[in-house]
Parts: C-alpha cells; sequence; structure tokens
C-alpha cells in the first residue's frame, strides 16, 4: 500500500511542525505563481492549494473541507480557524494551510466587482477626455478623479487610471494642435458659427447632437472598440453633411485624426499583450515567479480596463499557458530531487558492498595478525552496523520520502511512480544480499 493510499479525510496525516511549514511554503509558491492582479477567485483557492500538496495530505485536505460543508459560494467566518471554534483536527500545524486554502495570502479577500470596476473607469476616462482642455485643467481633473472613495478603495481600478492620465498627459503634451480635447474643438467652432449669425433653434439642436454622438465616439475610442467608433463616425459624418454651416468640416477631421491614433495604439497594445503573454510564460518555465506575476497584473490590468483589446479568451488561455509553464519547471525539480535522492541511496548501497567485498578480499589474502586486516575488519564492521540500520523502519521512511516527491510530479501516465516502486524494490533486493553476505563473513569468522 502506498502513502497516498494510508489515510482518510478523518485522520490527519502525522507530520511534525516543520513538515506542515515545508508543504505551507510549497502552497504559496504555488498560489503566487498563479496570482493575477493579486487576487484569486474564491472558487480558484482550495483547488489551488490541493494541487501543490502531496497527493495523500490533499485528499485528506480536500475530504475534510468537503466533510465541513465547504462548497463552491460558501461563506466562511474569518475567524473559523480561531480559538474554540476551530475543529481539533485542523489545529497544530495543519492549521495555517487550512487558513490559506479558505482565505489565501494576505491580501486576498478584498471586495471588488470586476463589473463595477470597468463602469467606473469608463466613465471617469471619458469624464477626463471630455472636459481636460489642457494640462492644466487635466491635472486638476486627475486630482479629483484619484480621490474619489471608489478609486482609493480599488488599487487595481487606480492603477488603470493612473496609466490612462498618463497616456492622456502624453497626448495633450504633443505640439500637434489636433491633441486638444473634443469638448475644446466642438466650444471653438461652436462660437464662430455664432458669430455667423446661424439661427439659434436649429444650432442649439445641431450642437447637442454633435456633443452627443461625440460623446459617444469618445467612449468607443476610450474601449479600443474600432467597431463601434466607425459606425459612430458616419454618423458624426451625417450630421455634419446636415448641418454644413453649423458644423465644419474641420470637427469631422479632428474625429478621424482621434480613431487613426487610437488605431495606431491599438496595435501597439496587441503588440504589448503579446510580448508580455512570452515574458510570463518564459519566466513561469524559468521559476521566476515574481516576473511572472509582474506580467501577469499588467496583462490583467489591459484585461478589466480594455475587455474588447484583450477578451476573456485570450486572457484565460495566456494564464493557462503560463500554468502550464510553471507546472513544467516544477516537474523538472522534483524530477532532479527525486533522482538526486536515488543516486545518494544507490551510492551508499555501493559503499557498503564496496566495504564487505573489500574485507572478503582481504580475509582471504592476509594474516588475521596483519595491519590490512585490522583496518579491512574495522571498515567491515561499520559496514555491517550501518547495514543492520538500514532495516525496514529505513527503507519504510525512504519509501514517505520518495512518495513525497514523486508527488510533486503533475504525472498522469504512472511512469514516474512505477519508476520509483521499482527503484525501491531494487534497494529491497540490495539489502538482501547485503545481509546475506555479511551472514557468510560472519559464520567464517565465528568458525576461524
Amino acid at each position: 500500500m502506498t502513502v497516498r493510499r494510508m489515510y482518510t479525510h478523518r485522520v490527519q496525516p502525522r507530520l511534525d511542525a516543520d513538515e506542515w511549514r515545508r508543504l505551507l511554503r510549497r502552497a504559496e509558491r504555488s498560489l503566487k505563481a498563479r496570482l493575477s492582479s493579486g487576487e484569486l477567485t474564491a472558487d480558484e483557492l482550495a483547488p489551488a492549494v490541493l494541487a501543490a500538496l502531496p497527493a495523500h495530505v490533499g485528499k485528506w485536505l480536500r475530504g475534510r473541507l468537503e466533510v465541513m460543508g465547504l462548497r463552491a459560494g460558501a461563506r466562511v467566518p474569518f475567524d473559523v480557524l480561531d480559538g474554540p471554534r476551530c475543529p481539533a483536527d485542523l489545529r497544530g500545524g495543519a492549521r495555517e494551510l487550512v487558513r490559506l486554502a479558505l482565505f489565501g495570502p494576505p491580501g486576498q479577500g478584498r471586495p471588488t466587482d470586476a463589473k463595477q470596476r470597468e463602469r467606473l473607469f469608463q466613465q471617469l476616462s471619458a469624464e477626463v477626455v471630455r472636459e481636460a482642455r489642457d494640462l492644466k485643467t487635466l491635472d486638476v481633473l486627475a486630482a479629483r478623479v484619484l480621490r474619489q472613495a471608489e478609486v482609493q478603495r480599488d488599487g487595481v481600478l487606480q492603477s488603470m487610471l493612473q496609466n490612462f492620465l498618463a497616456e492622456r498627459r502624453a497626448q495633450l503634451a504633443m505640439p500637434d494642435s489636433r491633441a486638444r480635447a473634443p469638448a475644446e474643438l466642438v466650444s471653438s467652432l461652436w462660437h464662430r458659427v455664432e458669430g455667423s449669425g446661424a439661427g439659434g433653434g436649429n444650432a442649439a439642436e445641431a450642437q447637442a447632437s454633435f456633443e452627443r454622438v461625440r460623446h459617444e465616439f469618445d467612449e468607443r475610442l476610450v474601449q479600443f472598440d474600432p467597431g463601434g467608433a466607425q459606425v459612430t463616425l458616419r454618423r458624426l459624418e451625417a450630421l455634419q453633411s446636415r448641418f454644413a454651416a453649423l458644423l465644419p468640416a474641420a470637427a469631422i477631421d479632428r474625429a478621424r485624426a482621434d480613431l487613426a491614433r487610437m488605431e495606431q495604439r491599438r496595435q501597439e497594445l496587441h503588440a504589448e499583450i503579446d510580448a508580455l503573454a512570452v515574458w510570463a510564460t518564459a519566466a513561469a518555465r524559468e521559476g521566476k515567479h515574481d516576473e511572472a506575476a509582474q506580467a501577469l497584473r499588467r496583462l490583467s490590468t489591459l484585461h478589466a480596463s480594455r475587455p474588447l483589446l484583450l477578451s476573456d479568451a485570450r486572457f484565460n488561455e495566456i494564464r493557462r499557458r503560463i500554468t502550464e509553464a510553471s507546472r513544467v519547471h516544477e516537474d523538472r525539480l522534483a524530477v532532479e530531487a527525486l533522482l538526486a535522492r536515488e543516486r545518494a541511496v544507490a551510492g551508499e548501497l555501493r559503499s557498503l558492498a564496496e566495504s564487505i567485498r573489500r574485507f572478503h578480499d582481504v580475509a582471504r589474502r592476509e594474516s588475521s595478525e596483519s595491519a590490512e586486516y585490522a583496518a579491512a575488519l574495522a571498515e567491515y564492521r561499520a559496514a555491517v552496523e550501518s547495514v543492520r540500520t538500514h532495516d525496514t523502519e529505513w527503507l519504510t521512511a525512504l519509501t514517505l520520502e520518495l512518495d513525497e516527491l514523486l508527488a510533486d510530479l503533475h504525472d498522469t501516465s504512472d511512469r514516474a511512480e512505477q519508476h520509483v516502486s521499482r527503484f525501491i524494490e531494487n534497494v529491497r533486493e540490495a539489502l538482501a544480499k547485503l545481509r546475506r553476505n555479511v551472514a557468510r563473513l560472519d559464520g567464517r569468522l565465528d568458525s576461524a
């Protein structure tokens, strides 16, 4: 029976404090590699922790949580693991691991609503586009926007707005007068129209219609929606054609220039997304989890702020590739650790066999009174003592150790498990052979 079959959800694995801490660090590293913009959903937390644990510990923890009634969408009191409320078998070294599975690492659990965040971003960024006529008014608007309570409570939204404000500041700093805010252009055109003696009623209706459609056009630009922007631009062109005397063609030229800049920026962001995906995947494959998380946070910001630019399907595919790359790195480390332990055990057994063989050769050649015989005998007795310590308990401990290393592998083919089973059997046979040789030599020594 292998270790992973020895436990049920009713019996906590018998691990000491150091082993629980080692499992906790492993689970924390796994979560760190999978975090996007500092958060994992509640449905992702427990499976992510369970996947990072050895099979027998993960099976116990999953069963224990299920018995407690943990399901998707369950509301768990934050102090469930503290004081007398904590179940007895979840105390001790297992407590912090269970806490990690329930609540995640520090910083998890911040209440944020993705839809509300996106709505606020679209509203505030469109307001900036409409009202920021120059760098001075942009600074005033930026301070007002970033002071809002909703923005200060949501660090991701704050980062999205800061990036957008930086882009808008760069546009307004351009010497090209076309980079001015749309509202300024509409206002200056309208003052010239008023001075030309146009009819007040029709002029007011034309201005209101143009500003309303232009507002919608600006929102399409902010969302990086080229299709919607094209449709809205055609509506602007129709208005300009209908009220040519009131709305000069320069207004349409300005809108076309804005659309062209949006298309260029859209291509730049697509290139950035591709580069970030490659960087994050390569970093995860090399075990550079901090770099992978940094790239993933930027991708998450782009996904949340510009969903038409980075769709759910594309973002989830990038995350899947990063997770797979991280598993490749973890598997490589696990294989290296497994083989290193096997090599150490094999070397130890070879050394014992060599000591026994050497004494056998010396005993045939040398007198029992010689110095060489005495040295070989001392080495032999040390080897015999070591063979005796390599008993069933030692072999069981070795099996446990290799099984834990095996659990780190994401191997669904069972080839690695079969390899470890063969290695354990070879060790058992080697120890049996060593004991037979020792018994044979001891018999000769007793009869001498």
